[in-house]
């Protein structure tokens, strides 16, 4: 059984909002949730190593469930999702996993990624009251950590700027990434694209199943592909393009691939703001310009 997760394009929305309300931001994670919730179908597993059953052969029957069997994410779900409901929270109907409260004027949205939770709030006497009974709440049921990251959701990092403003941005991320596929001291490019077309005439004539690339090349892009869904819709043409060669990639991709990979390393500090004077008519509503998909 699977959980579900909070889309990427209700967590911007709720940044758009944040920015135009004021509202305050929050990031916690509820430690061990998985086992705090009960299994709903035994599950056996044999005793670790180091673990002896009192009976030689015995095998051992799980009640709660461990991160890795099938039904754990969808377990806490269920009862997170109860918890949530029983405390006053309404689903929205946009996305199943955004949680909204309301008193009044005031209103309090959390958005839930598994044990991953976005709250916001409005930054008035009320909407703090709002949010710290909420948190109690959640206290007195599960422990979650909050600390030096607590701005920072899914490897996204929220910044506030004057003016109300709102930055989001992946730089660390970015700098994790570069480090793992070793690009943190390469040169730096000005474009995501070296140029010409992506082809599969380039693609080498070989089993792709023994093509040496192909690996690395399929996890380079899967890691692309996160990076620019979140904050990075500039190389989502570029990295579109690799992606349909990436069964069988060949030296020619492989090169603009490492191209793209420069071009982000040298424009890690880019990010998406939301809010400010700029972006608003004289009426108040609120303007902006977005790809399709955005």
């Amino acid at each position: 059984s699977m959980a579900p997760v909070g889309k990427l394009q209700t967590f911007r929305v709720l940044l758009a909002e944040a920015a135009r309300r004021g509202m305050d931001i929050q990031i916690l994670d509820v430690r061990s949730a998985y086992l705090c919730s009960e299994i709903d179908i035994p599950n056996y597993m044999t005793p670790p190593p180091g673990t002896s059953p009192p009976v030689p052969g015995h095998v051992m029957k799980l009640v709660r469930p461990l991160y890795g069997t099938r039904q754990g994410a969808y377990c806490w779900n269920k009862q997170i999702d109860s918890d949530m409901k029983e405390w006053g929270f309404e689903v929205s109907s946009a996305d199943p996993c955004l949680y909204i409260k309301k008193s009044g004027n005031c209103v309090l949205r959390v958005l839930l990624f598994v044990d991953d939770m976005a709250i916001f709030n409005d930054a008035d006497t009320a909407g703090k009251a709002m949010k710290e009974e909420f948190i109690k709440k959640l206290g007195d049921k599960y422990k979650f950590s909050t600390g030096h990251d607590d701005h920072v959701y899914l490897g996204m990092a929220i910044h506030r700027l004057s003016g109300g403003r709102i930055l989001l941005t992946q730089e660390r991320y970015i700098e994790d990434v570069m480090i793992k596929f070793g690009f943190a001291e390469s040169g730096k490019v000005d474009t995501p694209s070296p140029g010409g077309k992506i082809t599969k005439l380039d693609c080498p004539d070989e089993d792709p199943a023994s093509n040496p690339r192909a690996r690395r090349y399929r996890e380079m892009c899967g890691v692309l592909r996160w990076i620019e869904q979140c904050t990075r819709p500039d190389i989502s043409t570029t990295l579109s393009e690799l992606c349909k060669v990436q069964i069988n990639p060949g030296d020619a991709h492989v090169k603009a691939l490492h191209h793209l990979m420069k071009y982000i390393n040298g424009t890690k500090g880019r990010c998406i703001v939301y809010g400010g004077e700029e972006t608003r008519h004289a009426d108040g509503k609120i303007v902006g310009y977005v790809d399709s998909d955005w």
